[in-house]
């Protein structure tokens, strides 16, 4: 009989896979699990035309020459509303994020600019922005270098996203870009597809804890923690059983643990064709199916797969050898 190939295996594995129940989490526990829902807008993105500059809203047909002297009607800063309405010969001193406010159609950068009572400044000359923050007065009338065009330094209403508007897929693992949009769209639970939890036994009677000085014929545990950081890695919860003696009583312990315990077992050492190698009759005693049995990798080749189907756990076993595991 061939041997199966990688790929093979892997769709044997996964016909056997199935997402665990989805649960709804607050939002500060969501980071790293995976979305059991699609998530909507419930608003525009931003809710209203905003400033990308501090700097100056204008009317673009007012400064068509390249240049032009505005009157100021007022400050607005983010989280502030405007009250006036800008007309041709007029400008709002706006800061970036804040609301633009009617009849703006553009804005004019800061730098682009210097109040009217004092002489022009040179081009490279950049001005604070923060004048009256900072208790200074505030010129009346602006004097404004530029051609901005219709739009310019202005982001619309809804350009994010619209009301409505699919924001968050079904199946998408939440990070911390997805985090921020959670926030923003004001998700303070969600609905997501737990991690599973990852059992991790290592066996084999050379085998001593890695803190501990190996005698003669012994070696340190590698494959235990070194498959603990691929479960973590792979965005599993591990749970580290430690070591098993190559003894059935023992071993068949620490396999029914994590049968009880995890959503997977993973098993290293036990399943090739050494007199020792007690994993496969363990698994079966145990209520554990075998689906395949090696696969054609080199080195890798024993690799053990197999269901226990009363609970759905998957079961690996796989080589002791570090690099076959």
């Amino acid at each position: 009989m061939s041997l199966l190939t990688v790929e093979e295996a892997l769709k044997h594995v996964l016909a056997k896979a199935r997402p665990l129940p989805p649960a709804t989490v607050s939002f500060d526990l969501a980071i790293g699990w995976t979305l059991a829902e699609d998530i909507a807008a419930e608003q525009d993105s931003p809710s209203h035309d905003k400033s990308m500059m501090d700097g100056y809203a204008v009317c673009a047909a007012d400064l068509a020459t390249g240049a032009a002297e505005l009157e100021m009607l007022e400050e607005v800063t983010a989280g502030m509303a405007p009250t006036q309405t800008v007309v041709p010969g007029s400008c709002t001193r706006i800061m970036t994020g804040a609301p633009l406010p009617a009849g703006a159609d553009a804005v004019v950068m800061i730098e682009r600019t210097h109040p009217a009572s004092t002489p022009p400044l040179p081009p490279t000359t950049t001005l604070r922005s923060d004048r009256s923050a900072a208790g200074l007065p505030v010129a009346s009338r602006i004097h404004i270098r530029d051609t901005p065009r219709a739009g310019q330094n202005i982001l619309r209403q809804g350009a994010c996203y619209r009301q409505g508007e699919l924001v968050l897929r079904r199946g998408l693992p939440i990070g911390p870009a997805e985090m921020g949009l959670l926030a923003e769209l004001g998700r303070e639970s969600v609905l997501v597809t737990p991690p599973p939890k990852v059992a991790i036994l290592a066996t084999g009677n050379e085998l001593v804890p890695m803190g501990q000085r190996p005698g003669p014929g012994q070696i340190r545990n590698s494959n235990g923690p070194m498959l603990v950081a691929a479960a973590k890695a792979a965005g599993g919860i591990p749970l580290d059983l430690g070591i098993a003696r190559d003894e059935p009583a023992e071993l068949r312990a620490k396999i029914e643990q994590g049968l009880a315990e995890a959503d997977l077992l993973v098993l290293s050492g036990g399943v090739s064709a050494g007199v020792l190698d007690l994993a496969p009759a363990v698994f079966a005693e145990t209520g554990v199916r075998e689906v395949f049995h090696k696969v054609r990798l080199k080195p890798g080749k024993p690799l053990w797969f197999g269901v226990e189907e009363r609970r759905s756990r998957l079961v690996f076993g796989v080589p002791g050898n570090p690099v076959s595991t």
